[in-house]
């Protein structure tokens, strides 16, 4: 099949170009600011982005499924470009589909786009999407989700991806996550905060992907959950895998809110992206334990390895990228 994808530089776009690519499909790749990690692919590569009509046109023209994978991470909690980028520039794609020949338009969210009280009842498929939340991030992706399932009709079939925290090799950026484990594995973060998050490798939420161009129910929002796992269990696990040991001390999530704006500055100074926001100590803090991936499982033939293997084969590849 001929597949547009746009964020196709980022970890799960190269993950999920080379999969598609090695199962034969044709690929045309929209590529904003660079192409990293899918240069040496047997792909098409489109300049432009997600506010160029014509390059949005040209992504689409003749394809038959559309991944839309672009979109633009909010580290802190006011972030304005971060909200154009997901919502208008998702409206932007969806708008470049009608009455071409795409039949399915398959739309990458996140589990942060659902709202995860009450944190004692599972969260599923039926939770609301946390459209008021006073992170823009949040936000933006759950009006982006919503926009696109409601788009959902005779003429092409909309579905919706939702992961939770990704990660796994081919991350060459790398992300904000892939930067996290380097520094626990260098020794680099000075203490640990309570919370964890739910982690997912990036290999079966590519594999959830190649199953939704045929699989799955229009319409439908689906979780991609892994393992949670706290940030000492994952530190202590990178430790057994070679890194560091992990912090000795863990500081209480009012002092480390606290003192989030000097640690901000201070990795600023580092020319290094912060570890520590209110809006990733909110996210840890906060983080659901108890995230379902049933409906995936059930409709999509969804699975989650192990996270120490998903681990141990990131940082095989950190290693060999020299990032540790």
């Amino acid at each position: 099949m001929k597949i547009a994808i746009t964020g196709a530089s980022g970890h799960i776009g190269s993950n999920l170009c080379k999969v598609l690519i090695e199962a034969g499909h044709d690929v045309t790749a929209l590529i904003h600011t660079h192409n990293k990690g899918i240069e040496n692919l047997n792909l098409h590569l489109l300049k432009g982005d997600l506010f160029d009509v014509d390059s949005l046109k040209k992504l689409v023209d003749g394809a038959e499924i559309v991944f839309h994978l672009a979109a633009s991470i909010a580290i802190y909690k006011r972030d304005p470009l971060a909200y154009k980028i997901n919502v208008q520039g998702t409206k932007n794609i969806l708008n470049a589909i009608q009455g071409t020949s795409v039949r399915r338009f398959i739309h990458f969210s996140s589990i942060h786009a659902f709202r995860h009280e009450p944190f004692n009842e599972e969260l599923n498929e039926s939770r609301p999407l946390d459209i008021d939340s006073v992170f823009d991030y949040n936000r933006s992706k759950a009006i982006a989700a919503k926009m696109v399932l409601q788009a959902n009709g005779k003429n092409i079939e909309t579905l919706v991806l939702s992961p939770t925290a990704v990660i796994g090799p081919y991350d060459f950026a790398p992300s904000l996550l892939a930067n996290a484990i380097i520094r626990f594995y260098k020794g680099k973060t000075p203490a640990l905060v309570p919370g964890g998050y739910d982690w997912v490798d990036v290999r079966d939420i590519c594999f959830a992907c190649i199953n939704a161009m045929d699989k799955g129910q229009p319409g439908i929002n689906y979780i991609l959950n892994g393992h949670w796992k706290s940030l000492k269990e994952m530190a202590g696990i990178i430790h057994e895998l070679g890194g560091a040991k992990p912090p000795f001390i863990t500081i209480p999530s009012a002092l480390a809110r606290a003192s989030a704006p000097i640690l901000n500055i201070y990795s600023s100074l580092r020319k290094q992206m912060p570890l520590y926001t209110n809006v990733t100590l909110d996210a840890v803090s906060h983080s659901h334990k108890n995230i379902s991936g049933n409906k995936a499982i059930k409709e999509l033939g969804y699975r989650s390895r192990p996270f120490k293997e998903s681990m141990s084969d990131t940082i095989k590849w950190l290693k060999n990228e020299h990032f540790i």
